[in-house]
């Protein structure tokens, strides 16, 4: 039952980014994985995330790179800017609502150099790019959140796509 959930996170993560192949987004999910887990956000969160980074420009490790990045620090922006990390009950960080707070907290730098080079000093190069595109992207992000969130059977339909296709029952035949 994990599995096939896991399963439909990815593969409707990978059809509505419009991400090249599981290979790339394999290198995604390699690469935030850990942060994500230390950092406590929910498989569907950080699929959302890696693909709307893949959206922004970024590809492949890079993704998961500047994913990382940010997460790792968040608790230093979350002290330096004022604002709350939100966690559920279990200790989950609400990536939504803790990204919110941080674009709510950066809204007092009205000069736009002052912004970004605060979000340089705070979340480095590599944090920087995460951020940005994640902050910015927020209204997509809820969105993804929602409707990846929401993905079920979705590898049992294509199977099922294929296999009723000609090539799928050629394919099927040969083997």
């Amino acid at each position: 039952e994990k599995l096939a959930r896991i399963g439909d996170v990815l593969t409707k993560t990978q059809l509505k980014y419009q991400i090249r192949d599981f290979g790339q987004l394999g290198e995604s999910m390699k690469m935030a994985t850990s942060q994500a887990n230390i950092s406590k956000i929910s498989l569907v969160d950080t699929a959302v995330a890696l693909g709307l980074l893949n959206s922004a420009g970024l590809q492949g490790s890079q993704v998961g790179t500047a994913f990382s990045a940010t997460l790792r620090q968040m608790k230093k922006a979350s002290d330096e800017l004022g604002f709350s990390i939100i966690r559920s009950a279990d200790g989950q960080m609400d990536l939504v609502a803790t990204l919110a707070k941080v674009e709510q907290a950066l809204s007092i730098y009205d000069d736009i150099d002052e912004r970004g080079q605060v979000i340089q000093d705070l979340f480095g190069d590599e944090g920087k790019r995460g951020l940005v595109a994640m902050v910015e992207g927020l209204a997509k992000l809820k969105e993804g959140i929602v409707e990846v969130g929401g993905a079920t059977g979705v590898v049992d339909e294509k199977y099922k796509l294929f296999l009723d296709s000609t090539g799928g029952q050629w394919t099927m035949t040969k083997q």
